[in-house]
């Protein structure tokens, strides 16, 4: 058990850095204050620093982008249509991990359908149906049109 210098409260020794007086809490708040202090300077070291790396942090950036790019563009995408990646998971174990419409496993990552007038999410189609629903325009009409041309020519 060690006791804070800044709350002085006693804690466990896991509440405290390595050989420092104040916890961990008390320190990040000491820590924050200090940066809101000398902001321009810490503005200024870390504008040099990249400066001085800018080419190391480019080289790291792309990579870690490239070997992550399907996790970002899933969460670039879930943010765009307002739902979270448990919804996004609910809705493949509700489908079986396959298109509602076809019902075909999906072998890509899915798209994510949504209302275009409301913007709701409603599922997660296989991007040929999803297609063919934007080119339709989502009109009922026209898609039930569609349906009757096809069974009047069907063979």
């Amino acid at each position: 058990m060690k006791t804070c210098r800044d709350c002085k409260i006693t804690k466990e020794k896991k509440e405290f850095s390595i050989r420092q007086p104040i916890c961990k809490p008390c320190r990040s708040k000491v820590m924050a204050q200090r940066y809101l202090d000398n902001k321009e300077h810490h503005n200024k070291k870390s504008k040099a620093w990249y400066q001085a790396n800018k080419s190391i942090v480019s080289i790291k950036g792309k990579a870690a982008r490239a070997s992550n790019r399907e996790s970002i563009n899933l969460k670039r995408r879930l943010k765009k249509y307002g739902i979270t990646l448990e919804q996004y998971n609910q809705k493949l174990v509700e489908n079986n991990n396959s298109c509602e419409i076809c019902k075909k496993p999906f072998t890509e990552t899915p798209a994510i359908d949504h209302d275009h007038t409301t913007g709701q999410f409603r599922s997660l189609l296989c991007d040929n149906d999803n297609t063919a629903l934007g080119l339709m325009k989502e009109n009922l009409a026209t898609l039930e049109s569609s349906m009757s041309y096809l069974k009047k020519y069907k063979k």
